[in-house]
């Protein structure tokens, strides 16, 4: 993937766009709206995420189902399932944000997030996902075992039948597996 000077500037140009709407945007929220601000700043921040991957992806090769199709997949899901939840907050249907949150957990889930990015090197997407998923799930108190570890697995089976077998999408498969399989 390469993007030209052109290109990077519009780029740049359309991710201040967003930000500056987003501004305008969370500014009106605050004025109007105090109690909602944190719950319309994640899904309005992520809407600017996923318009950002979904532009850059343009630079992609253009096939039927190519490198193209999954960052726009993705941003364009994004986009209407946080539109939704920002349209909730605007109508005045949604909850008010609690007054605390819990600032441990989420040093917990980032960490966990970090473990997981560096693990699917050593071993593998498959075996990370599951125990990344069935870890995240255990942490953040669910405790019915066989659902958490069927989701855990339902997601590596799904991945593994979508990505990497339909879509051959090369999902890495970790320095423990290319040492002692291949």
């Amino acid at each position: 993937m390469e993007i030209n000077i052109s290109e990077g500037l519009n780029l740049a140009l359309f991710s201040l766009l967003l930000i500056i709407i987003e501004g305008s945007a969370a500014w009106w929220i605050a004025k109007n709206r105090r109690d909602m601000l944190g719950s319309f700043l994640v899904p309005a921040t992520l809407i600017v995420f996923s318009l950002i991957l979904w532009a850059v992806s343009r630079s992609f090769p253009d096939e039927d189902i190519g490198p193209i199709v999954i960052p726009q997949l993705w941003g364009t899901l994004i986009v209407v399932f946080c539109g939704y939840v920002i349209l909730t907050i605007v109508r005045r249907k949604a909850d008010v944000d609690p007054k605390t949150g819990n600032l441990k957990m989420l040093a917990v889930v980032v960490f966990l997030l970090l473990v997981y990015f560096f693990a699917m090197d050593i071993i593998g997407y498959f075996l990370s996902s599951f125990l990344f998923l069935g870890t995240l799930m255990y942490v953040l108190t669910y405790r019915n075992h066989k659902v958490i570890w069927s989701i855990s697995a339902g997601w590596v089976l799904f991945s593994y039948l979508i990505f990497f077998k339909m879509l051959y999408i090369a999902l890495p498969l970790g320095v423990i597996y290319e040492t002692f399989f291949e």
